[in-house]
Formats: C-alpha cells, sequence, structure tokens
C-alpha cells in the first residue's frame, strides 16, 4: 500500500512537471509570434497563458507627414504656384522639337542683353542673366529631338500656375498676317491711302501732310489690317510690301516676315502675343485650349508649348493670349474664328523661381508687425 501510494506522487509530481513545462513553452511562442495586424492603422499583440488572452494595448503606428504645400507667390491677389510638369495637360504626348527652336530664336535676344538688364515683366522681376545660362545650353542642343526638348525644358524650368481661388482661365484669339492688293500710285482702283508717321514736324507747318506708303482698294481692308497690327500689299510688279500698324500709322518693314515686339521673327502657330505687365517676353508658356477647324464644323484641342514674342493692343490681364497664325486662307480663318476659352502656365527658369520665392518669404516676414 506504501508503495502504492509513493509511485502516485511521483507520478503526480510527473505530471505537473509536464504541464509546467508545455505551459512556458506556450508562453515563449506567444511573445515571439509576430504582431497581428487588426487593421490599416494598429499593430494588436496577443499573449496567451494558459485557456486565457490577454490583450496588449493597441499601438498606433506613427502618423503619415502632411504634404508640404508647393511654394507659391501673391502677386495683386494673384497667386503664382509652382507645379509639376506632370500637371500640365497633354506635356507627355506632345512634340515640342518646334517649340525649342522657336525658344532659340527668343535666347539669342536674351545673350545679346546685358546681365543684369531687366527682363521680366511689371509685377515678375527677372533679369537677362536669369535667361542666359538656360539659353546657352538650349542653343547647343543638336539634334533637337522630342525628348532632348522635353529634357532640356524639365531640367532648367518650373510651370507656374496663376490661381485666384481656384485655377484663371481666360481668352485665347488668334491674328494673322493679312495681305492685300495695293499699288505705290493713286489708281481709280487703289484709292485708299496708307497713312505713314510724319518725319519730322515742322514750326512753319502746323498741320504736315502725313505721306503715303501705298494705296489699297478699300477701307475695310485697311481696318484689318489696324486690327492686325501688320500686313502684306500685294504690288502689281509680284513684289511685296512689308508694313507695320501702330496707332493707326504704317511703318515700312525692311524684314521680310513678322517681326513681333520682342524683335525677334515670328512663328506661325508658336508666337503668342501676351500681356507684357505679366508675362516677359521671351518666356515659354504651356497653353491648353481649343481651335475652329476650317472647312469644317468643328473644333479640335491645341495643347502646345507657346513662346511670347509679341503683344497687341486688345491683349490684357493675366490669362490673355492671341496666338500668331502667319498668312495664307487657314491663317485668315484661324485669325477671324478663334476666340476661346483656356489656360496657359508660364515656365520661368529654376534660379529665377527660387529667388522670387525667397524674396517673396522675406518681404512677407519683414511685413509682419
Amino acid at each position: 500500500m506504501k508503495n502504492e501510494i509513493i509511485i502516485t506522487i511521483r507520478l503526480f509530481g510527473l505530471i505537473c512537471i509536464c504541464v509546467l513545462f508545455f505551459s512556458s513553452k506556450t508562453i515563449r511562442e506567444s511573445v515571439a509570434r509576430p504582431l497581428k495586424r487588426a487593421d490599416s492603422t494598429f499593430f494588436v499583440p496577443q499573449l496567451t497563458i494558459g485557456y486565457h488572452q490577454y490583450r496588449v494595448k493597441a499601438v498606433e503606428k506613427s502618423p503619415i507627414a502632411p504634404e508640404v504645400p508647393a511654394p507659391q507667390i501673391i502677386i495683386q491677389n494673384i497667386a503664382l504656384k509652382q507645379i509639376s510638369f506632370l500637371d500640365l495637360p497633354g506635356w507627355d504626348t506632345t512634340d515640342i522639337k518646334k517649340s525649342l527652336s522657336v525658344f532659340q530664336n527668343s535666347c539669342k535676344k536674351f545673350l545679346s542683353q546685358d546681365p543684369n538688364e531687366a527682363d521680366g515683366s511689371k509685377y515678375i522681376d527677372i533679369r537677362a542673366k536669369d535667361w542666359q545660362s538656360p539659353c546657352r545650353v538650349a542653343l547647343a542642343i543638336d539634334p533637337i529631338t522630342d525628348k532632348s526638348a522635353k529634357e532640356f525644358f524639365e531640367n532648367w524650368f518650373d510651370p507656374v500656375e496663376f490661381n485666384k481661388d481656384k485655377p484663371i482661365s481666360g481668352l485665347f484669339t488668334g491674328y494673322y498676317m493679312p495681305v492685300v492688293k495695293g499699288n505705290l500710285i493713286k489708281t481709280s482702283q487703289y484709292n485708299i491711302p496708307i497713312y505713314g508717321a510724319v518725319k519730322h514736324n515742322s514750326k512753319k507747318n502746323k498741320h504736315p501732310q502725313k505721306p503715303v506708303i501705298a494705296w489699297i482698294k478699300s477701307s475695310l481692308e485697311r481696318l484689318f489690317l489696324q486690327i492686325e497690327g501688320a500686313g502684306i500689299i500685294q504690288l502689281p510688279s509680284g513684289k511685296r510690301l512689308y508694313i507695320s500698324y501702330e496707332n493707326r500709322k504704317a511703318e515700312p518693314l525692311n524684314q521680310q516676315d513678322a517681326l513681333g515686339a520682342h524683335g525677334i521673327i515670328l512663328t506661325p502657330g508658336y508666337s503668342l502675343a501676351i500681356d507684357k505687365d505679366w508675362i516677359p517676353l521671351g518666356s515659354p508658356l504651356w497653353l491648353s485650349t481649343v481651335k475652329p477647324n476650317i472647312h469644317e464644323n468643328n473644333e479640335s484641342s491645341l495643347q502646345r508649348l507657346m513662346i511670347a514674342q509679341d503683344t497687341g493692343g486688345a491683349i490684357r490681364g493675366i490669362m490673355r493670349g492671341d496666338v500668331y497664325w502667319g498668312e495664307g486662307e487657314t491663317a485668315d480663318f484661324l485669325g477671324n474664328n478663334m476666340k476661346n476659352e483656356g489656360r496657359y502656365w508660364l515656365l520661368l527658369p529654376k534660379q529665377a523661381l527660387v529667388r522670387l520665392f525667397a524674396d517673396f518669404e522675406f518681404n512677407s516676414f519683414i511685413s509682419i508687425p
């Protein structure tokens, strides 16, 4: 009997040791077990002891850092906000080889100027030197491909969006180079004068006679020349007389191409007339609008990198543009029928934009009372 009791006690002790061993193993495995993902925000570990689970307090993940707002400048209650090229509609799918070639023409003007010469607009302070570094690179690109052109603008420029509570849109029209028939002498057919500017004011003659540059057929054709700001008079000999118009006075042009306000030969479909109070002459602008199609009763998208190379009497405001279309039937059609809403984004040299942002932040800081 005594022996049976001893055997029973030993057996009971052995069972207790086994229970304690396996219990401790369960605890070790529970602690070492990876954290169980409860949801997208919390990781909840569980600790198992015997038949009970004790939930450890949830530990919240580190919050995601808030998105840093894009740099911007406030001018005349309008925000000039830096954006990405990826935000420009059609940037990835539009070929801009031609745009770079047109910009190279403006670069020649920039590089001829004193580095410290003001070369921005009334509201955007940019110097010639801000353009000169990217221009040297632009003129060295050979050959020009869509890839090399995009890489150039993306490396040297940043797009700027104009915003007033929401992105600003405006009116975009077209203009062209009218071609009218005329003569250097007055005839029964050509009897409408194209007046030039008076060269010298004479004290003796208070009403000097205006010189006549040429004679054309109708007052309506003269009005078209005045509205467009320039034109071509086709003479009976086959020669062409290029003229520019300002304040209803014409002036013969020596060049056989249209010259814009930037002193650059305009390129049909790529030169844009702008308000130089806002947009620096020579600057690239990404345009997104529509244009009418000749001989068709519809419109097509116009997304293109334009170059600001001209101005116009009716082109006023931060979001207003006039596309130069050249001469001929299609140009005539677009010049008279393009009147559509759209937007553009100004491309500014990176180094100039950094300085503009820094100046704005500094001026804002020192103006705090």
